[in-house]
């Protein structure tokens, strides 16, 4: 009986971890889906358990005592209340870690978007500054020419 609890949990780990690492989870179907997963490994657990008693005792199910199935359907169900709630807390915790990785993912985009917005601020400040100085300079050289021209004309002129 140990090994079908210890299976129960094993199974309800995998499950567990196997939906951590997807995408996306949603934790209601999760949790439902572990919850039949944990019931229906216990019946099955239940229905082995009967038929290897049956075998052992040399007896077959009609002539084992009320009292006793009473007794074993009750320790299922604990078994199986105590494996939903260890599944319950498993979930939490679950949920909590990936929150955590979440909010972490996010204050990680936030630096990067506010580093990359400071650096195009950056680029446009340097950018404009090289526009200014090419503006400037195109200017000075407009106005030589201009001085280059009227001294021609009134070269000529002369």
């Amino acid at each position: 009986m140990k090994w079908g609890v210890a299976a129960a949990l094993a199974l309800g780990a995998g499950v567990g971890l196997g939906r951590w690492s997807a995408p996306a989870v949603d934790s209601n179907a999760l949790q439902t889906r572990i919850e039949a997963s944990v019931k229906s490994l216990a019946l099955e657990l239940q229905r082995q358990f009967n038929a290897d008693l049956q075998r052992a005792l040399g007896t077959t199910g009609g002539q084992i005592t009320n009292e006793f199935r009473t007794q074993l359907n009750s320790a299922l169900a604990g078994v199986v209340d105590a494996s939903v709630v260890d599944t319950r807390w498993q979930l939490g915790e679950l949920i909590q870690a990936l929150n955590r990785a979440r909010e972490e993912d996010r204050q990680i985009t936030f630096s990067w978007i506010d580093n990359v917005r400071k650096q195009h601020a950056a680029d446009y400040l340097s950018l404009r500054t090289d526009l200014e100085t090419v503006a400037s300079l195109t200017d000075e050289e407009i106005r030589r020419a201009r001085r280059s021209l009227n001294q021609l004309v009134a070269n000529k002129s002369n």
